[in-house]
């Protein structure tokens, strides 16, 4: 079982968010500097205006892309003097936040998968959480090179987890894996920290680690994508790394190439974590920070790796391309 049922823990930190919760998840501690109220995040097995009296539903959002199969659709809930974000799922688990983002439920019903719920929060309610207390997410992986952040996105199956893990196995600690959260500080775009973990099928987690890959946890029951834990890099520094380059990996493309900045909003646009359910307001802000992201930061579209008998010689590739082109553009802003 990867998540137990407590009281209210300590304060933890992750995607630079602190939050308590009443289960155990992957997180670091809150730095020493960060005097933020925490985010209560619990688990429960009730909707919290349930057995209340009448409510009011006003929809928000839903989803318009055929291929998302986690998020189906935002509403606004007014309960009594309450008002709740209600963002409901395909798979039965739903996500509740208070309108600021301060108070968050994860409702599933007793007995739900563990790994399961755990890989939600972690990902799409913490995403979603990123938005509404300010900040922004790609569905992403980043590495430390060279005291910066490279980031990797990319289509189902192009291998961000498994470029990110065959980094680190190459000696660059992982920053993040799936949510990429950022913030800015003057004109560094500043990756944030998440867990040292990443999720990989069964043949990369066996190519990027010496274990059996049979001991793995899963990420839930239904799927054979395992959970591989990396080494935790104490080191990192939790206000996150600044951002040098976006690589996307692309599986059939022939050679690496710069994205001009009108390419680069349309395809990392492709990429934003979760996004297809935010509210107008959102929706906007996201605009924004998108191309502020593309004036700032260099994005190249490249090819993804061949195969895992490559894997090594790929990422090996990559770092002297990372290396070579030590990026110097100036910040637009």
């Amino acid at each position: 079982c990867l998540m137990l049922i407590s009281p209210m823990a300590e304060a933890q930190s992750i995607y630079v968010l602190v939050f308590t919760s009443n289960r155990m998840l992957p997180a670091r501690p809150v730095p020493a500097s960060d005097h933020s109220a925490p985010i209560a995040v619990r688990f429960a097995e009730s909707l919290p205006w349930e057995g209340v009296g009448a409510v009011q539903v006003q929809p928000i959002a839903s989803l318009r892309t055929p291929d998302s199969v986690m998020l189906r659709q935002l509403t606004l809930v007014t309960s009594a003097c309450e008002e709740w974000l209600h963002l409901e799922t395909s798979c039965g688990v739903a996500f509740v936040f208070s309108p600021d983002g301060s108070d968050a439920r994860c409702v599933a019903p007793a007995g739900a998968d563990p790994a399961l719920l755990e890989s939600m929060v972690v990902g799409p309610l913490f995403s979603f959480l990123v938005w509404l207390r300010g900040g922004q997410a790609l569905h992403a992986s980043a590495v430390l090179v060279d005291g910066q952040a490279v980031a990797f996105c990319g289509v189902a199956g192009a291998g961000k987890s498994t470029t990110a893990a065959q980094l680190v196995r190459l000696g660059h600690p992982l920053i993040t894996d799936d949510v990429m959260a950022w913030r800015w500080e003057g004109t560094d775009c500043l990756v944030q920290t998440g867990p040292t973990r990443v999720k990989l099928w069964p043949d990369s987690a066996a190519v990027v680690q010496s274990e059996a890959v049979g001991g793995l946890p899963r990420v839930h029951a239904q799927v054979e994508k395992r959970i591989l834990n990396l080494p935790d890099a104490a080191s990192l520094a939790a206000t996150g790394y600044p951002l040098s380059c976006i690589h996307i990996l692309t599986p059939g493309t022939a050679r690496a190439r710069d994205l001009s900045v009108a390419e680069a909003f349309v395809a990392l646009k492709e990429h934003c974590r979760d996004d297809s359910i935010l509210p107008p307001g959102l929706r906007a802000r996201q605009f924004e920070e998108l191309a502020r992201l593309v004036r700032n930061v260099p994005v190249r579209r490249v090819p993804a790796h061949t195969g895992l008998d490559r894997l090594e010689e790929f990422a090996r590739l990559l770092l002297d391309g990372i290396r070579r082109r030590a990026v110097t553009t100036p910040a637009i802003r």
